[in-house]
């Protein structure tokens, strides 16, 4: 599961026996807008409104990729492989 806290960073929590957290995702300067994780992926994609896109790797809780798109990020979408900003 992941969620959102007060904006800025993610958490990624592993549901079983409980929850336990297992990394906490930072980079972004503004609040997170977008979350995507493709079916199959092992990345996680993240968009904001400080208008950049991360790409994380879902193994080591790594920013792998950054993106700075210029303008504010509304949402992400999955399909497939493709992911829609």
């Amino acid at each position: 599961m992941i969620n959102r806290d007060e904006g800025q960073c993610l958490n990624s929590w592993f549901m079983g026996d409980g929850f336990w957290k297992i990394a906490q995702l930072e980079g972004h300067n503004k609040t997170v807008t977008g979350i995507a994780l493709p079916q199959g992926s092992d990345k996680l994609y993240t968009g904001s409104g400080d208008g950049v896109f991360h790409v994380w790797d879902c193994h080591t809780g790594q920013c792998v990729r950054e993106l700075n798109l210029g303008s504010e990020i509304g949402c992400l979408i999955s399909d497939g492989p493709w992911i829609f900003i």
